[in-house]
């Protein structure tokens, strides 16, 4: 089997982005990062993928899952905790992991290798899918650790070389009394033989708290500016000097890799290609910035695709951010 590219790059699990600026296509020895919500992805020339993450507490990386790249899919795959990466997770990596490393056949550079394995310890044992899929089907739990000796399993006074105590006789009742429970599953609650003072029972007012809890994280205020900017797929990056905060029909996209998007005050967005240099630009999709993400897309081909979906999305959400 033909050695590939080595590609590496920064993934945020919680919103499903790539960090496009990220992306390596050589080992970088020194990487890192604090924010626990992201991974670092490696598929090395021997397409074998590293997913390693933040330990708890530290600022040190470990390896938490493993796989192989064939084809379009990730197989072999194993992991140190059966949650992370989750089905869906895995499913969504599959969907990245191939054209992110397509792009490395553009870049001349050597064969490179991953000898990363995962550590195994008492605390952290490695799952396989078939073992995930067991677990999560029969809905198993771990075990209960088992009760001391002398506490739960035994009475005060007593050891476990003595005999066995005898049993509790039951204590007889004061006097017949109701309850307001039902005796047996289905039948109504009985009432008692008399009312309290007031009927229904008054609300008691709420304790007031010794502290109130924290107001919900709101989303960021949609910018109401006017952008448009070139982004070049080739090389993952909005072209220098091209963006814009006013109308400008002098930016065209330029071949086939790039892209114009216009994003307008209302959150209305549009992208615009060039597939024949000698005409005008063509209409390529539509959508909706909103919530921080282009929502409700719309197109007639097939671009852009996946990948530069996510990529003109983290580009668009950079820009804003800078807009004036």
């Amino acid at each position: 089997m033909s050695a590939g590219p080595y590609v590496s790059f920064r993934v945020n699990r919680a919103s499903k982005s790539i960090l496009t600026d990220s992306i390596r296509f050589e080992p970088d020895p020194d990487v890192t990062f604090t924010n626990p919500f992201e991974w670092l992805v490696v598929c090395d020339s021997d397409g074998k993928v590293v997913i390693r993450a933040l330990e708890d507490g530290k600022i040190s990386l470990r390896v938490i899952a493993l796989a192989e790249l064939r084809g379009l899919t990730l197989v072999k795959r194993r992991q140190l905790e059966p949650t992370l990466p989750s089905m869906a997770q895995w499913g969504w990596l599959e969907e990245i992991v191939y054209p992110t490393r397509e792009r490395g056949y553009e870049h001349k550079h050597p064969p490179a290798r991953d000898d990363a394995e995962l550590v195994e310890t008492p605390a952290n044992e490695v799952f396989t899918p078939e073992e995930i899929w067991a677990l999560t089907g029969q809905h198993l739990a771990p075990p209960d650790p088992p009760p001391a000796v002398g506490r739960s399993a035994t009475r005060p006074g007593w050891s476990p070389s003595q005999s066995p105590p005898p049993p509790t006789p039951p204590q007889q009742p004061q006097g017949r009394k109701r309850s307001n429970t039902s005796p047996l599953p289905g039948l109504p609650p009985q009432r008692g033989s008399t009312r309290p003072p007031t009927w229904p029972p008054p609300n008691p007012a709420p304790e007031t708290p010794l502290w109130t809890a924290p107001p919900a994280a709101k989303a960021p205020a949609l910018r109401q500016s006017y952008l448009e900017l070139l982004f070049d797929h080739a090389s993952v990056c909005v072209v220098a000097g091209s963006v814009r905060y006013a109308p400008d029909h002098s930016v065209r996209p330029k071949g086939l890799y790039q892209h114009k998007l216009i994003c307008d005050p209302q959150g209305n967005v549009f992208i615009f290609g060039s597939p024949d240099p000698e005409h005008d630009m063509v209409r390529l999709a539509t959508c909706r910035w909103k919530d921080s993400a282009l929502c409700e897309r719309r197109q007639d081909g097939r671009e852009p695709d996946d990948f530069q979906w996510m990529a003109l999305e983290d580009a668009l959400r950079a820009e804003l951010g800078r807009a004036p």
